[in-house]
């Protein structure tokens, strides 16, 4: 399943520098991910190392970036790919209708 992820410019300017949990990234997803933790290169969706995912070079940009000169940094999106492996180890059924309802992530390819 792939995901577009829109990082607005709210979530930036509630974000914290070289924050995991409060990363521009992790604050995106938190409607539907409330446990997401975000490293330079992956991110964690939950507490569960089944739920890691790799970040794009773009996402991975904008860390760095923000890291360094913070709330500067301009609003971006990124697409991330949700292996069956990831989906199961969330245990949300529900995720294709939750992603429905959340105005910053959109269902790309199921």
């Amino acid at each position: 399943m792939k995901v577009k992820i829109e990082v607005r410019k709210d979530h930036i300017d509630a974000a914290t520098k070289c924050d995991s949990r409060n990363c521009a990234i992790a604050i995106a997803v938190r409607d539907i991910f409330p446990d997401a933790n975000v490293g330079r290169l992956k991110m964690f969706l939950a507490y569960n190392m089944y739920t890691e995912i790799q970040l794009p070079d773009s996402a991975r940009g904008f860390i760095r970036s923000f890291d360094a000169f913070g709330q500067k940094c301009k609003p971006f999106n990124f697409e991330i790919d949700l292996s069956d492996k990831v989906i199961d180890a969330l245990c949300m059924p529900d995720l294709l209708d939750l992603l429905k309802d959340v105005d910053n992530m959109e269902l790309i390819e199921a």
